[in-house]
C-alpha cells in the first residue's frame, strides 16, 4: 500500500472539507467551508493536472464568495455590547429544513419560485410516488 504524497494530502483535505460542509448549521459557515474546499480543490487540481476539477472549483469559488457577501450584507450585526452566542445561532440564521425549501413548496416558495409553486410541488410528489413504487416493486 502506498502512502499519499504532497498533493494527495491536499485532495484529502478538500474532500474532508466537503464532508464537513454537510454538518454546517448556518449558511455562513456552509459558505466559508465551501470556499476553503474550493481553494483546496483548486490547489489539488493544479498539482495533479485535473482540469475538470480545476474548472469546476474555479467557477464555484467566486460564486461562493458572492453568495457569502450577499449574506453578510443582509445579516443584522448586533452591537458588540449586546452580542451573545444565542443571537448568532438564532433560528433565523439556520439552514431551513428540506420541507421548508422553495423547490418543495415551503413557506417561502411563492416569493422565490412564483407561479411555478403548484406544478413544481406536483412534479416532486409525482416523481417521489413513482420512485417509491419502483423501489417497493408496485406497478401502477
Amino acid at each position: 500500500m502506498t502512502h499519499p504524497l504532497g498533493a494527495d494530502w491536499l485532495g484529502y483535505l478538500a474532500a474532508m472539507l466537503v464532508f464537513c460542509s454537510f454538518y454546517a448549521k448556518t449558511i455562513v459557515v456552509l459558505r466559508l467551508v465551501a470556499i476553503a474546499s474550493n481553494l483546496a480543490f483548486i490547489g489539488y487540481a493544479l498539482a495533479k493536472g485535473l482540469y475538470p476539477v480545476l474548472i469546476l472549483h474555479v467557477v464555484l469559488l467566486p460564486l461562493n464568495c458572492v453568495r457569502l457577501a450577499q449574506l453578510r450584507a443582509v445579516t443584522k450585526r448586533p452591537d458588540p455590547e449586546t452580542r451573545n452566542p444565542a443571537t448568532i445561532a438564532s433560528p433565523e440564521n439556520r439552514i431551513p429544513p428540506v420541507s421548508d425549501m422553495a423547490l418543495l413548496g415551503g413557506p417561502d416558495a411563492e416569493r422565490k419560485v412564483g407561479q411555478r409553486d403548484g406544478p413544481s410541488r406536483n412534479f416532486v410528489a409525482l416523481v417521489g410516488q413513482l420512485l417509491i413504487s419502483w423501489l417497493i416493486g408496485v406497478e401502477k
